[in-house]
């Protein structure tokens, strides 16, 4: 004898295909949302944590920044290509970069943030303290010294000659900063980003949103 169908049985195989068909269209939406996050990140911008004082006063520990990946010319995904270059590195810029193997215990899994002092073809030289390219002495109004100390390979160094590829960095705070004093010119292809601006900070001793120091562009 034919089964008589329910009525009831047709609605609620439409109403588990529409809550199928709903929760697929949520999963891919997530899934396209993530990859956008992935590729913005990879691509166009990064966000980065100050934790160090080696960049003080500019950036101090709980600054939250956001760095321009595609100036310098991003690195695709998966395929390992790189995007054309907007612009060089320039004296002046605050990069992201990868430390170099020269960097004693350093793990190349943690980015370095530092200066941009000096580029391909620069000489530089540091006299007391002063530092000096190509002859001229620095404008530096972002430079400080605390420490009454002197130290002979921290404050002076010989005159070195940045080689093609390579860029000089410093730390603003001089006497508290890994930088190419120690471990000598930053290969170009080690720099992800130029920081361009401070979204956010929070000052892990008082516990509290520093409001004075953001939003602000770096200088």
């Amino acid at each position: 004898m034919r089964r008589r169908a329910d009525p009831g049985e047709g609605f609620g195989y439409d109403l588990r295909r529409r809550r199928r068909s709903r929760l697929r269209a949520a999963v891919e939406g997530l899934a396209v949302a993530a990859l956008a996050v992935a590729l913005l990140r990879a691509l166009v911008v990064q966000g980065i944590r100050i934790s160090s004082p080696s960049m003080e006063p500019t950036l101090v520990p709980g600054d939250c920044l956001f760095a321009s990946r595609i100036e310098y010319g991003a690195r695709l995904p998966l395929i390992g290509r790189e995007l054309p270059a907007l612009r060089g590195v320039r004296p002046g810029d605050i990069v992201i970069f990868e430390p170099p193997a020269a960097v004693p215990g350093g793990r190349r899994s943690n980015d370095y943030i530092k200066r941009v002092v000096a580029v391909a073809g620069q000489t530089v030289e540091m006299r007391h303290r002063r530092l000096f390219v190509d002859g001229q002495p620095g404008h530096e109004p972002y430079a400080v010294h605390r420490d009454p100390a002197s130290d002979p390979l921290r404050d002076s160094f010989p005159p070195l000659t940045v080689p093609p590829g390579h860029c000089f960095v410093l730390g603003d705070n001089r006497d508290a900063s890994d930088d190419s004093r120690y471990w000598g010119p930053l290969p170009i292809s080690l720099v992800h980003g130029r920081a361009f601006i401070r979204y956010f900070s929070w000052d892990p001793h008082r516990k509290r949103v520093r409001l004075e120091r953001m939003p602000s562009r770096l200088r």
